[in-house]
Parts: structure tokens; sequence; C-alpha cells
């Protein structure tokens, strides 16, 4: 007697097929079909995924930093041709610079105002980066401007 059975499925808990089976049975063999392959991540796929996040971390997390520096040094910047304008207004409504008198500092910068000779007509302002913070390491270091709009350091880089 003879007994075919085409197909054999083998169905799980939440009624999903498993395992499909043919079943030949002239030579009573039986041929996988179908196979479920478990689910999820090998830890070799995730440790991949893992090393690519920190390599593009590692190329980010610089230039960010550098961003935020030269940021805050155009900031500074601003802030030291703000304080330049009024300084010549008011050399144009008195005749001369007004007396050495500290500008109030900030997280990244503190700020030196002096008269550089004794008739009040010529000035140098500074901001001089805190050692202590992120700006202390500032490729720019301190930034001057003086009665007559020269900035020092003279690159390029750091006065815009």
């Amino acid at each position: 007697m003879t007994f075919i059975v085409p197909y054999l499925i083998l169905i799980t808990k939440n009624w999903e097929a498993e395992i499909v089976l043919h079943f030949n049975a002239n030579n009573n063999n039986a041929v996988v079909l179908l196979k479920k392959q478990p689910q999820g991540f090998t830890i070799i796929e995730l440790m991949i995924v893992v090393a690519i996040i920190g390599i593009l971390f590692a190329i980010a997390l610089p230039n960010y930093f550098q961003s935020v520096q030269e940021s805050r040094r155009v900031d500074v910047q601003q802030f030291l041709l703000q304080q330049v304008a009024g300084l010549e207004r008011q050399y144009s409504r008195l005749g001369q610079y007004p007396n050495s008198n500290a500008i109030t500092a900030d997280d990244y910068y503190s700020f030196n105002y002096a008269l550089v000779d004794s008739d009040s007509s010529t000035f140098i302002l500074k901001a001089i980066p805190n050692g202590s913070s992120s700006q202390g390491s500032d490729k720019c270091g301190t930034l001057s401007i003086n009665h007559r709009g020269v900035t020092t350091p003279t690159s390029d880089d750091c006065w815009r």
C-alpha cells in the first residue's frame, strides 16, 4: 500500500509555518521546502554597527568643538567692535577716550582696555581667552584692536 502525503506542515504556537516538507512517496524521502530562520541580529552585526557609529562620532566631534570655538571667537570680535564704536563716539564728543576701566568678562574671555599714552588719544582693547575654558586652546589666542582699527593676530582665520 502506498501512502502519499504531498506536503507536511509543522505549525508553531502562533500558527505560523515553521517547516514545510515535501514527502516523496516513491523513494520515502522528504525535502525541506521552507525552514523559517531565527530572527534577530548576531553579535558581529551589532559590533559592526557600533564600530561605524564610533568612527562617525570620532570624525564629527572635533569638527563640532572647532565650530563652537570659532563661533565664540566671532562673538567676542563683534563685542570688541561694538566697544570700539562706543569709544570712538565718546572721542568725537569729548576729544579724548575715557579713562581705562574694566569691561565685563564672560565665561570664555576676559577683557582689557588700556590707554596707550597719557593724552588719551590712543587705546588698545584686548580679549584674552580664559585658560580654564574651551577657548583657552583657541589657535588665535588674545584678540586685540586699537584706535586705528588694527587687529592682532593678523591671520585671516582669526579676524573675519
